[in-house]
């Protein structure tokens, strides 16, 4: 997402507001605040902003991905635009309550403060304002496709919503819905200057793999996964049951005084908490720091084995940097782990 500079003059908020009088485009204090952190005296982090650029062996930064260098080759993103970042996410305020707060932030990417009051600045002021009296703020049909040719596109994703919109009714609407995968046009594709959709959304490296797979595998371990049609009997791997679940639980709950503080927040005995307000983190640490050791022994050898394929990915991309060597056994391990998981679980039925 970019912003380009603005040429007037910007003392004040009042003549910017009087350049935009008459026209559509909203303008806020942020735009002013924009413009004064550009004219800053700051250190611009350029040092990807290039053209022609090597492959790169390491990835560390924003700055190092293929649409950031795409859109720098292509002259989309110049020397005197900034590349802005959002980031929403909900917050859960109260112990064993659902998320009822939401947080956004925007992001600037290629500039790096040597002062760091512009960036306070907003904030404050915020608060300044509110603080003064009387103050005022403005299930599966799909043809087998192997998941590492998937390649989305924004040309494709445009395709997919023409088609969406298309529908005629709620039925249509819902069939149109699965099989594009699109519920409806995003508020960021009014966004002019921006990577498009869906390449304008990260990846999102915490949800997948901190709550949605342990939550798939978990239930899968402990046979409480729902399978209508399925006879658990079969299951060869759902072992966690019974004081299995239970001295498994205090396993993890007796790891806490040897893990250092870098872990941030130590994993409970989830044998009692798992339902009850279990973290992100703390899957995190449970499933991918401990699970290697603590499920040796447990799960079936060749579920145990695959399980530690989706380790060695999921460890990789978290870190800190990345080589490009890395990146490519990571992307190798994760299929690898995948497929070898709808054979092992289920055979790739489709029921």
């Amino acid at each position: 997402m970019l912003t380009r500079s603005y040429k007037g003059s910007t003392n004040s908020y009042k003549k910017l507001q009087e350049v935009y009088k008459g026209s559509t485009r909203p303008v806020t204090r942020t735009s002013m605040e924009l413009q004064a952190i550009y004219k800053s005296a700051f250190r611009a982090t350029r040092a990807y902003k290039t053209t022609n650029q090597p492959n790169l062996e390491e990835f560390d930064d924003i700055l190092c991905g293929n649409a950031y260098l795409t859109a720098v080759d292509l002259g989309n993103i110049k020397n005197e635009d900034m590349v802005l970042m959002h980031s929403a996410d909900g917050a859960q305020l109260y112990k064993n309550k659902i998320s009822n707060f939401w947080i956004y932030i925007w992001v600037i990417c290629d500039i790096l403060p040597d002062n760091l009051d512009p960036f306070l600045f907003p904030g404050l002021h915020h608060l300044s304002a509110i603080l003064t009296p009387h103050g005022t703020v403005a299930g599966s049909d799909f043809e087998d496709l192997p998941v590492n040719l998937l390649q989305p596109s924004q040309e494709e994703y445009n395709r997919n919503l023409r088609q969406l919109k298309m529908a005629n009714n709620p039925m249509q609407y819902k069939e149109l819905r699965l099989e594009t995968g699109i519920c409806k046009p995003t508020i960021f594709s009014g966004i002019t200057q921006s990577f498009g959709s869906p390449k304008v959304f990260g990846i999102d490296i915490m949800h997948l793999p901190a709550l949605n797979i342990p939550d798939l595998l978990i239930p899968l371990w402990c046979g409480t996964l729902k399978c209508p049609c399925e006879d658990k009997s079969t299951w060869d791997w759902a072992i966690l049951k019974g004081s299995i679940w239970i001295d498994h639980g205090a396993a993890v709950a007796n790891t806490q005084p040897y893990l250092p503080t870098l872990f941030r927040r130590t994993p409970r005995n989830h044998a009692k908490k798992i339902s009850s307000g279990y973290k992100a983190i703390e899957y995190m640490n449970y499933i991918y720091a401990l699970g290697p050791t603590l499920f040796y022994g447990i799960l079936p050898l060749r579920y145990w084995q695959n399980f530690c394929r989706l380790v060695y990915g999921i460890r990789i991309l978290c870190q800190w940097s990345i080589t490009i060597a890395k990146v490519h056994a990571a992307h190798d391990m994760l299929i690898t782990w995948e497929d070898e998981y709808e054979h092992i679980y289920y055979q790739r039925s489709e029921s």
